[in-house]
C-alpha cells in the first residue's frame, strides 16, 4: 500500500508525540508495586509453578505500555531492567531454588516484549522510512 508523505509525516509525529520515556518509567514502577502484592500473594501460597513467575513481568510491562506508550528500544529497556530487579528479589522473598534465579533473562524479555505498543501498518511504514532519513519529525526540522 502507497501512502503519501503527508500521512507519513503525521503517523510518524504522532508517535513520537505519545511516547514519554518518563511516563513509560512511573508506568513500569506503578507495575512493580503490583508486581510485588502478586510475589507477596505467591509466599501465601503453598506450591508455586514456574509459569506464576511470568505474571509480574506481564504486570510491569502492561502497566509501562498503558502510561507511556513506548514504541523504541530505549525506554523498554528500562522496563526490563526493572523486571529482573524485581524477579531476583522475588526469588530471594520466596526462597526458591537458585535456579529459579536463571528464569531473570526470560522475565526481563517477557516485560520487554509485553511493553512495546502495536503499531498499525502505516505507523511501521513511518517508522521505517523516517529510519532512512526520508522524513523527520517536527522537533528534528526546528
Amino acid at each position: 500500500m502507497k501512502y503519501t508523505n503527508l500521512e507519513l509525516q503525521q503517523a510518524y509525529d504522532e508517535l513520537v508525540k505519545i511516547q514519554s520515556f518518563t511516563k513509560t518509567v512511573i508506568g513500569a514502577l506503578i507495575g512493580t508495586v503490583f508486581a510485588c502484592g502478586v510475589f507477596f500473594f505467591f509466599a501465601q501460597m503453598q506450591g508455586l509453578l514456574v509459569i506464576f513467575l511470568a505474571i509480574p513481568p506481564v504486570l510491569i510491562g502492561f502497566f509501562a505500555k498503558l502510561f507511556g506508550q513506548p514504541y523504541e528500544v530505549k525506554p523498554r529497556i528500562v522496563v526490563a531492567v526493572l523486571a529482573i530487579i524485581l524477579h531476583i528479589f522475588g526469588c530471594y522473598y520466596l526462597q526458591l531454588f537458585p535456579l529459579f534465579y536463571l528464569f531473570a533473562p526470560i522475565a526481563a524479555g517477557i516485560a520487554f516484549i509485553v511493553s512495546k505498543i502495536k503499531l498499525t501498518r502505516i505507523e511501521n511504514v513511518a517508522l521505517d522510512m523516517a529510519e532512512l532519513g526520508r522524513i523527520k519529525s517536527n522537533s528534528q526540522a526546528n
